[in-house]
């Protein structure tokens, strides 16, 4: 029983992790968009769309060479135009910082929401019955004028306590560490 015991334990472990969840959310996120590009790709009428492939290559086309006549045009204004050009290169630096900074932070929020929409999946596939999994309720708000019952609130009975013989329990109070201060040292470190 205790092998079972343990194996549970390291599961419960590895799925809290926040690394884990975010795979879930990851998986949970992929299975979602392949139902949506399934129930789009269900209405589209594949004869159509390769009928139009041609139409918008020539609008691609002709878009591209509109871009390639103006870069002369943009050339002749750079050079005549040196301070700006010189400006906006000082600047690059600073717009690849402020970029890489948001990018940065937009990266730990998707994570964040990644791991919380993980979380969520793996709650639900483990039925979250659970005893100390975390119980949500909704309750009204409370009257400023109420009375607090913080002060009606007891302390569970099954708490360990330390026995009355002197000896502590192990889950009552952990054996006391030696704390030792380091002095400076100018040689090698001296094993104890």
């Amino acid at each position: 029983m205790s092998l079972k015991n343990d194996a549970k334990q390291n599961l419960d472990k590895i799925t809290e992790s926040q690394a884990f969840q975010l795979f879930a959310g990851v998986g949970d996120m992929a299975a979602e968009k392949l139902r949506v590009a399934q129930a789009k790709l269900a209405g589209i009428d594949v004869q159509a769309k390769l009928a139009e492939v041609p139409q918008r290559l020539a609008r691609a086309q002709e878009a591209a060479q509109a871009k390639v006549s103006e870069v002369p045009d943009r050339l002749a204004a750079m050079k005549a135009e040196p301070k700006a050009v010189q400006d906006a290169a000082k600047r690059i630096p600073e717009r690849a910082q402020d970029l890489a900074l948001l990018l940065a932070g937009k990266a730990v929020q998707t994570y964040a929401e990644l791991a919380e929409r993980g979380r969520i999946v793996l709650e639900r596939q483990r039925g979250a019955t659970r005893s100390d999994a975390p119980v949500v309720s909704i309750v009204e708000p409370v009257e400023p004028s109420a009375p607090s019952v913080a002060s009606d609130v007891q302390p569970p009975a099954n708490t360990a306590r330390p026995a009355a013989t002197g000896k502590s329990t192990a889950t009552a109070k952990a054996p006391a560490r030696k704390t030792t201060t380091k002095k400076p040292s100018t040689g090698p470190a001296k094993s104890e």
